[in-house]
């Protein structure tokens, strides 16, 4: 087994893992748990190799790993240190990782070296700049060193209640991830940033809907602001906010709601 790759963490005020080369988003580890359930566990390969370089044979166990990984996480089975590292065995991990930081004299200050811990790598202030290097020998190694961060930092992992993908948070009161929305006419906006505008758009034709029937068919408002304020309850998913713009659509409203009972 030969070294393959290194994965560098870097903290600030804005977190970033660099792979190969290029920089990432945290999320990148909820990324990397989606792709391993394509719709081929050739193309995982393929799509991880274009990631970290070459695919040798002791990257063919990748696939299934990362799946018994997600379902672990999925059944929260899979939230501290502790239990990542009882892993370490049972899947032949084989990272090592050096913890550094500049001090306040702008000094770079290892804090770890492989497995030799000078000190705790977060008895510093965590907003201080500093690079966490991980030494990874297999396409596995990459994945759960990205994790072993994540839970080095008490990150906290969640699924983005508008995307559906895994993201890191320090807090689970975090609703969206930093991702591009998959909605449509709204990708080049992040997942918060879409919810908020899509939402936007369905109060000012709610506000449209409710001063027309007010006007020619006020018995339907009660029954219209139920249907809409029940749907608005639930997660701002792609699907419910397809639902919400269905409901509030001028052909559903015409055919449910402006009818002459409601006059």
């Amino acid at each position: 087994m030969h070294y393959k790759f290194a994965v560098v963490k870097n903290l600030g005020t804005n977190p970033k893992v660099n792979i190969g080369g290029k920089l990432f988003e945290l999320t990148i580890f909820g990324d990397l748990l989606e792709n391993a359930v394509p719709k081929r566990e050739a193309q995982a390969l393929m799509d991880f190799g274009k990631l970290f370089g070459s695919i040798d044979q002791d990257d063919i166990d990748y696939h299934p790993i990362i799946c018994d990984l997600r379902s672990k996480i999925e059944q929260g089975k899979l939230s501290k240190m502790g239990e990542l590292e009882r892993l370490r065995s049972i899947y032949t991990l084989t990272y090592n990782y050096t913890f550094q930081f500049k001090d306040e004299n702008g000094m770079i200050r290892p804090t770890r070296f492989g497995f030799i811990e000078v000190e705790p790598p977060f008895s510093q202030d965590m907003e201080r700049e500093h690079d966490c290097i991980y030494e990874c020998f297999s396409m596995k190694d990459g994945v759960f060193s990205i994790l072993h961060y994540l839970f080095l930092g008490e990150y906290k992992l969640k699924r983005c209640e508008h995307c559906g993908k895994y993201f890191p948070t320090k807090t689970l009161k975090t609703k969206y991830c930093s991702r591009n929305s998959p909605f449509k006419k709204h990708e080049n906006q992040s997942c918060s940033v879409a919810v908020d505008h899509i939402l936007k758009a369905i109060k000012k034709r709610r506000k449209n809907i409710l001063k027309y029937m007010s006007g020619y068919f006020p018995k339907a408002i009660p029954e219209f602001s139920n249907e809409l304020d029940i749907a608005l309850k639930k997660p701002k998913s792609v699907d419910q906010l397809n639902e919400l713009g269905r409901l509030t659509s001028k052909e559903y409203v015409k055919e449910h709601w402006y009818k002459e009972k409601y006059k």
